[in-house]
């Protein structure tokens, strides 16, 4: 099956599986799918189930590792129940170890999801918290502009510098690197959401960012970074004014003592990896490496992402 003929099949199904538009199948299609990263299984000249192994890096405790993301998993509705998923889904781990990656990780579409790759050794790790924001008169600070990101403007590079550098404030993160952000601009303007950025207008440096889309008589912010609270209110209020809503719903990282909600999985692919870089960034943990060798892939799994205390987050995935 030549390469043209695989994309456009790939896109049918999908189509088929999934409630996306139309543009952004084309966005994903065209800015995210590569073919070495697409396993797929055929039958009679067509295929009939397939998924994307997406590349990340993850900021782990100082070091970066590579982690591969589970996307766009699915099956022709004629051909679900034999098994091609999960012959798949084991494929892929050890094309994933091949590759040298550390972790996979995955977003269930729907709550039933959890348990069905339980089975495959997935374990909740990222869960995400949310605030309620009602409208609020703010003083708005003279020496800041409030304006709209572009995936095609000219101050995108420095907008990218500022991102990049606020994601990597985070212990345990799943980054994005400036091809992905692109992406995420395109993907905003398409779904009738926008990218807010705070400049500060003395020198023209970024000082806050919100990707924010309008859903029924809300507004939801999916992520957020900001130097200064101040900064972010002033975002909120002009996120109110360029959507009129009833409140604003963010997406924030949990903390212990909040509630949260479980938002992805993941899997351990290079046990020994992981447990090194751990040990190296917690040297006063009175866990051995013997022990964390004989710690069985869950348990594992949530230590090394601090789980009890909410360490690792993941946002802005296409999910």
């Amino acid at each position: 099956m030549d390469t043209d003929n695989i994309r456009q099949q790939l896109m049918e199904l999908w189509k088929r599986s999934f409630d996306d538009t139309d543009a952004f199948v084309r966005l994903f299609f065209t800015h995210v799918y590569r073919k070495e990263n697409a396993l797929y299984i055929e039958q009679g000249g067509r295929i009939v189930s397939a998924l994307q192994m997406l590349p990340y890096t993850m900021q782990f405790y100082g070091k970066e590792i590579p982690v591969s993301y589970i996307y766009g998993a699915c099956t022709h509705p004629e051909e679900r129940g034999k098994g091609w998923m999960s012959a798949l889904i084991q494929k892929a781990f050890k094309v994933m170890a091949k590759r040298h990656i550390a972790l996979t990780v995955i977003i269930p579409a729907e709550k039933s999801l959890f348990d069905y790759y339980r089975r495959f050794g997935y374990t909740e790790a990222f869960d995400y918290a949310t605030e309620t924001i009602l409208p609020l008169q703010t003083t708005v600070c003279e020496d800041t502009d409030i304006t709209v990101a572009s995936a095609d403007a000219s101050e995108q590079e420095s907008l990218f510098h500022y991102f990049d550098r606020k994601q990597r404030e985070r212990p345990c993160y799943v980054l994005h690197n400036q091809k992905d952000f692109t992406t995420l601009l395109h993907e905003s303007k398409q779904s009738g959401g926008q990218v807010l950025t705070a400049v500060r207008k003395s020198d023209g440096r970024p000082i806050g960012m919100l990707f924010c889309y309008p859903v029924d008589n809300r507004i939801e912010i999916r992520e957020g970074f900001y130097d200064t609270p101040a900064v972010r209110e002033q975002l909120l209020q002009a996120a109110l004014r360029q959507y009129p809503a009833e409140k604003v719903l963010c997406r924030i990282p949990p903390t212990p003592s909040t509630p949260s909600h479980p938002l992805g999985m993941a899997r351990i692919i290079d046990r020994d990896r992981l447990i090194r870089h751990w040990l190296t960034a917690h040297p006063d943990t009175h866990h051995t490496l013997e022990e964390l060798q004989h710690m069985n892939a869950s348990s594992l799994t949530h230590l090394l992402l601090g789980y009890a205390r909410k360490e690792a987050y993941m946002s802005l995935m296409l999910d």
